[in-house]
């Protein structure tokens, strides 16, 4: 479940940065675990020194991909 691979990331140590790709084409970086909060079905995300936020619903999330390159489609395998 997205939610679950999400929620990985979030408390990996030590963090690693990653995009939220969304089935509207927009991507959403979470640059830091603090500043995103998951809910029960989506994830809240903050934007630094900004007043800006989204939520974005896990249903709309196509892909998380890992700042090193590795893309995570919403299936939750590894792309190869």
């Amino acid at each position: 479940m997205i939610r679950d691979e999400i929620r990985e990331l979030l408390l990996q140590q030590p963090f690693e940065p990653f995009l939220i790709r969304v089935t509207s084409g927009e991507r959403y970086e979470v640059r830091n675990s603090e500043l995103a909060a998951l809910l029960k079905s989506a994830i809240f995300i903050a934007f630094p020194n900004s007043d800006r936020r989204v939520i974005v619903p896990f249903l709309h999330v196509a892909a998380v991909e890992i700042r090193n390159g590795r893309e995570r489609p919403a299936s939750g395998k590894p792309k190869r």
